[in-house]
């Protein structure tokens, strides 16, 4: 008798399934609880039940544990945002340790959500897609100004804080100051003439004016990410917002002088680019 093949995303999830039977079994054991993961101070590292700074089977098994109530549930185990966690939430750890999906920074009140694009403009008003450098660059004498924009789509319910979660480049500090401030601004200019390189001059200028929707004091010290929060203005204005939101960014303590300041050097797609939101 033939018997019939299971549909491939069928055939999958009825691995993962028995993924995580084995990983009931063979349940490993809990890190300390209250590990502050690198790069993830100020958000939930989602997914990572064991607090070991990873995500893993055994964060698949903590969370069905949640799910059947054995065990209290925790926000970083609710990948649907759905404020319950649910054996789907499970299934959907085990993937992302298997890597069949990408780690997440959505769960419980918080979403993460990756750039849908970014680049910089210098002050000729030339354009660099995906390079999110800033400052001064003694070599062309040219100040660089970036941006990055995000779908606000996914998130449901009113925002109640928002930072941008950022990797620092290559190399992390590029000042011999104690230290540079990274603003973010409002940004007038029409998306689509900014990500496709048409906005010129004019966006420069305007990537590193108008009304401040956050700051970050950048200095020497070594860091994973640059998590750059949003004041009350970048929050209402997100809150305002249900499709593409565009920002703006300069580092506003340039001296413009014979030594380079600048910070986000040699980024790109493969840059953390994220924009966090928790919502009440």
């Amino acid at each position: 008798m033939i018997r019939p093949m299971l549909a491939p995303t069928m055939a999958r999830d009825a691995v993962l399934a028995s993924m995580l039977q084995v990983a009931c079994v063979l349940a490993a054991a809990t890190a300390q609880a209250g590990v502050a993961c690198p790069g993830y101070d100020n958000m939930l590292f989602c997914a990572d039940l064991t607090n070991d700074c990873k995500v893993t089977a055994p964060d698949a098994l903590s969370a069905l544990r949640m799910a059947v109530a054995q065990t209290p549930a925790r926000a970083e185990a609710d990948l649907d945002n759905s404020g319950v966690v649910t054996a789907p939430d499970a299934l959907r750890i085990l993937r992302v340790a298997v890597g069949d999906l990408p780690a997440t920074s959505s769960c419980g009140r918080q979403y993460g959500l990756n750039a849908e694009a970014s680049g910089f403009y210098d002050q000729d008003g030339g354009r660099v897609n995906n390079n999110y450098a800033i400052g001064w660059y003694v070599g062309g004498q040219d100040e660089l100004r970036n941006y990055l924009v995000f779908d606000l789509s996914p998130v449901g319910g009113t925002i109640e804080s928002a930072m941008l979660h950022l990797s620092p480049g290559t190399p992390v500090y590029g000042s011999e100051d104690a230290s540079e401030t990274y603003t973010l601004f409002d940004i007038e200019t029409d998306i689509d003439s900014l990500v496709d390189g048409t906005g010129g001059t004019a966006a420069f200028e305007d990537l590193g004016e108008g009304t401040i929707h956050g700051t970050r004091v950048v200095t020497s010290a070594g860091t994973v990410v640059i998590d750059v929060p949003l004041n009350a203005a970048g929050i209402a204005h997100l809150d305002g917002l249900t499709g593409e939101v565009a920002l703006g960014g300069a580092m506003t303590t340039l001296v413009k002088g014979i030594k380079n300041e600048f910070l986000f050097n040699s980024t790109g797609l493969a840059s953390t680019r994220q924009l966090i939101v928790t919502v009440e």
